[in-house]
C-alpha cells in the first residue's frame, strides 16, 4: 500500500471481412465490414485524473505521498489534509476508470456499366459505436464529491452514422485534344447520438459499484441528438492536350438543422491548371515537370442541431456561495425551466470562401521538387454564441455574424540525395505558416475556454484565440513598472479598461515544419519524422497552481534577495532589493500570482514524432503463403521531445480542438508508444 502504481489493462479485438464478386460482366458488387471491440481499465484517468493531479500538486514536499496511502488500520486513507484532495496513490489504486467500446464499420457498393462511356455506382455504409464508461470512487475517497461511502458513474454513448451515395459518371473524348468527365450524384447523411449519464452516490454495500447500490441516484444527462442532410452534386472535368485542366464543382445541400427557407444552400468551386512544361515542350533535363494552378471555392456549413428554437431544461437552483438544488430533489417533485440560450429561427448557413494559387515544380528527373501554395480563406456568416441583455430573459443566443480571415503558405519539398544501387534516401519537408485575423465581430469580444485570470478570446483586429488577462503595468516604452515595495505592479482597472485585461500572448506559431527521412535498402526500410514548431505561446496554468503550493521548480528561489528588472513609478531604473517569499510574492493576495502574464511561455518544440523499421519477407516465402506481400515492422511514436517549455508538454490543450488553444491546465503529455506490426496483402 505504498507508492505503487498499477499497470493499465487494455484488450482489443478486431475482425475485418471483405468481399467482391462480379454478378455479370457489367455488374460488380463489393463490401466490407470491420468490427472492433476493446476494454480498458485505467488508473488515474477519466474524471479521477483531476484527483491525481490535485493530490500531487497540492501536497507540500514535507508530506511524502508514496510513504503509504493507508493508515495503520488498513482501511482509512492517509492523506495530507484527511479530506479533499485524495492521496494520488489512493486514487490510482482504488478509483479505476473502465471503458468498454464496440464499433462496427461497413459498406456495400454496386458498380454497373450502362454503356462504355456511362457507369453508375451506389454505395451505402454505416458506422455504429457504443462506448460505456464507468468511473469509481471507492469508500473512503474524498475527491469527486464521493462522500465517505463512495460513488460510481456510468456514462454510455451510442452513435450511428448512415451515409449513401448514388453517382453517375460519364467520360467522353472530343476529337484528339479534349477529354471530359462528368459526375452527377446524390448523397444522404444521417447522424444519431445518444447519451445516458447516471450518477450514484453513497453506496450501501462497499465495493459493489452498481447504480442500484447507491442511496442517491441521479440521471445527470439523457440526450438524443439527430441530424440529416441531403445533397445533390456534380463535377465537370475537362483537359486540353493533357496540359490545360479545368474542373468545376457544384453542390446543393438540404439540412435538418435549419428551418425551411434557410435550410437549402448552394456552393461550388472552380480550378484551373496549366502544365507549362508539357505545353512548351521544355527540355526534360533540368526541369522535369512544371505546373501552375489556381482555384476558388465556396463551402457551406449548416448549424449545430437545435439552435433555431428555445427548449426547456431540467431546473436547477443555485446557492449564493455555490452548490444548490437540481430537480427532482424529492421523490415525485420535478421541475423544468426555459433554457437561458434563446433559439434563433433566422439562422443561415456559414460560408467559407477560399482562394488558392500554387505551383508544382520538379527538377533533375524528379529528384528535387517543390509544391508551393498560397491561400486566403475567409469565413463569413459564422454561427457564434453572443451574450444577451438579462432583461430579455436569456443569457445567450446563436447568431450569424463575424468574419475571420486565414492566410498563409504551404510548401512541400522533396529530394532524393542518394540513389545508388539498392540504396535510396528520400527527404520530404512540409512547411506551414498561417495567420488568422478577426475582421468583423458583432460584439466587443467572445470569450473562449480559459482558466482563472487567463481569458483567450475572439476580438476584432486580433488573431483567433489571442490571450488576454491580467498583466504587468508597463510604461510607454514597454518597461515593467515596479512598486514602492520593490515588486512588479499589476495593470490596474480604469475607465478606459474596466476589466484591466491586456494582451499577454498569442498561441499562433510562427511556422510548423515536418521533415521525414526515408531510407530503403533491398528489403529493409527505415523512416523517421522530425516535427518542429517555432513560436506560439502556451499558458502554463499548472505552474501557477504548483507555485501556490510551493512545489514548482520556480519556487526554489524563495528566501532569496532579488532586484526586479523594471522602472519605478518615477521612471528611474529599479534598484531596490526584495525578499522572495509566499507572503510578499507568491501569495495571490499580493497580486503577483494573479498576474497571468507570468505564466505565458514560448511553446516551440522539436519532436521525433515517429520511427518505423520494416523488413519485407522474400518473394519465395510470400508466394508459398499465397500472398501478394508480407512485411514485419517495429515502430515508435513520440519518442523524443526537445523544448524550453517548463510544463509537461507544450502540445497539450485544456479546451480541446474546438475552442481556445495553447492552454495547459493539468494536462498530460502526449502518449509514447512502441509496437510490432505485421502487414499482409492477399
Amino acid at each position: 500500500q505504498t507508492g505503487i502504481i498499477p499497470e493499465n489493462q487494455y484488450n482489443r479485438t478486431s475482425i475485418r471481412l471483405t468481399a467482391e464478386t462480379s454478378v455479370t460482366d457489367k455488374l460488380r458488387v463489393t463490401g466490407s465490414a470491420n468490427y472492433v471491440s476493446s476494454t480498458s481499465t485505467r488508473f488515474g484517468r477519466g474524471n479521477n485524473f483531476a484527483d491525481v493531479v490535485q493530490g500531487t500538486i497540492r501536497t507540500p514536499p514535507s508530506f511524502d505521498n508514496s510513504a503509504g496511502y493507508l493508515l495503520p488500520d488498513g482501511i482509512t486513507q492517509r492523506s495530507f489534509r484527511n479530506n479533499s484532495p485524495d492521496n494520488p496513490f489512493w486514487t490510482v489504486n482504488n478509483n479505476p476508470f473502465n471503458d468498454e467500446v464496440h464499433r462496427l464499420i461497413g459498406y456495400l457498393q454496386a458498380n454497373y456499366e450502362i454503356t462504355p462511356w456511362l457507369s453508375a455506382m451506389y454505395r451505402v455504409g454505416t458506422d455504429f459505436s457504443s462506448d460505456k464508461r464507468t468511473q469509481i470512487w471507492a469508500q473512503g475517497s474524498f475527491g469527486g464529491d464521493a462522500l465517505p461511502r463512495g460513488r460510481t458513474q456510468e456514462d454510455t454513448y451510442n452513435d450511428q452514422i448512415i451515409n449513401s451515395d448514388f453517382i453517375l459518371t460519364a467520360t467522353k473524348e472530343f476529337g484528339e485534344d479534349f477529354n471530359t468527365s462528368l459526375i452527377v450524384g446524390h448523397n444522404y447523411f444521417s447522424n444519431t447520438n445518444r447519451r445516458q449519464f447516471f450518477d450514484g452516490r453513497d453506496l450501501l454495500i462497499p465495493g459493489l459499484y452498481n447504480i442500484t447500490n447507491a442511496q442517491d441516484q441521479l440521471i445527470l444527462d439523457q440526450n438524443l441528438t439527430e441530424k440529416e442532410t441531403v445533397g445533390a452534386y456534380s463535377r465537370l472535368s475537362v483537359d486540353y492536350k493533357n496540359y490545360i485542366f479545368l474542373e468545376l464543382n457544384g453542390r446543393n445541400e438540404w439540412t435538418s438543422t435549419l428551418l425551411t427557407g434557410n435550410n437549402s444552400f448552394f456552393y461550388g468551386s472552380a480550378g484551373l491548371g496549366f502544365v507549362f512544361s508539357e505545353a512548351f515542350n521544355i527540355d526534360q533535363g533540368a526541369l522535369s515537370f512544371g505546373k501552375f494552378r489556381a482555384s476558388y471555392a465556396e463551402a457551406g456549413r449548416d448549424a449545430p442541431p437545435y439552435r433555431t428554437q428555445t427548449y426547456y431544461n431540467r431546473a436547477t437552483v443555485g446557492g449564493a456561495y455555490g452548490g444548490g438544488l437540481t430537480f427532482p430533489f424529492i421523490a415525485g417533485l420535478g421541475a423544468a425551466e426555459l433554457s437561458t440560450v434563446a433559439g434563433n429561427p433566422n439562422l443561415l448557413p456559414e460560408r467559407n470562401k477560399t482562394l488558392e494559387i500554387g505551383a508544382d515544380l520538379r527538377f533533375l528527373n524528379d529528384r528535387l521538387g517543390f509544391d508551393i501554395t498560397y491561400y486566403r480563406a475567409v469565413d463569413v456568416d459564422q454561427i457564434v454564441n453572443v451574450p444577451m441583455a438579462g432583461s430579455t430573459g436569456f443569457a445567450n443566443q446563436f447568431i450569424n455574424a463575424g468574419t475571420i480571415e486565414n492566410q498563409g503558405w504551404e510548401i512541400v519539398a522533396n529530394a532524393t540525395p542518394v540513389q545508388a544501387g539498392d540504396f535510396q534516401w528520400d527527404i520530404i519537408a512540409n512547411f506551414t505558416r498561417n495567420r488568422s485575423m478577426v475582421l468583423d465581430l458583432p460584439v466587443d469580444r467572445i470569450l473562449l475556454t480559459g482558466f482563472g485570470n487567463l481569458r483567450p478570446l475572439i476580438t476584432e483586429g486580433e488573431p483567433y484565440g489571442v490571450f488576454y488577462g491580467t498583466g504587468f503595468l508597463r510604461n510607454d516604452d514597454g518597461q515593467i513598472v515596479i512598486s514602492d515595495a520593490g515588486y512588479p505592479v499589476q495593470n490596474p482597472v480604469s475607465e478606459e479598461n474596466p476589466s484591466g485585461d491586456v494582451k499577454i500572448g498569442d498561441p499562433t506559431p510562427d511556422f510548423l515544419l515536418g521533415i521525414r527521412n526515408n531510407f530503403s535498402y533491398r528489403n529493409w526500410g527505415l523512416s523517421f519524422l522530425w516535427d518542429i514548431r517555432v513560436g506560439g505561446d502556451i499558458a502554463n496554468v499548472t505552474s501557477n497552481w504548483m507555485r501556490a503550493q510551493g512545489i514548482d521548480q520556480a519556487t526554489t528561489d524563495r528566501g532569496s534577495i532579488v532586484v526586479f528588472n523594471g522602472v519605478t513609478q518615477d521612471g528611474e531604473v529599479n534598484t531596490q532589493p526584495v525578499l522572495i517569499d509566499d507572503a510578499s510574492y507568491y501569495n495571490a493576495n499580493t497580486g503577483n500570482r494573479n498576474i497571468a502574464e507570468r505564466f505565458i511561455e514560448d511553446g516551440s518544440w522539436v519532436r521525433l514524432r515517429d520511427v518505423n523499421l520494416s523488413y519485407g519477407l522474400p518473394n519465395e516465402l510470400v508466394n508459398r503463403l499465397r500472398l501478394k506481400s508480407l512485411s514485419l515492422g517495429l515502430y515508435g511514436r513520440n519518442i523524443l521531445l526537445f523544448t524550453g517549455y517548463s510544463g509537461v508538454d507544450p502540445e497539450t490543450n485544456f479546451a480541446g480542438p474546438n475552442s481556445s488553444v495553447g492552454v495547459d491546465a493539468f494536462g498530460t503529455p502526449t502518449t509514447r508508444s512502441f509496437g510490432i506490426s505485421l502487414n499482409a496483402a492477399l
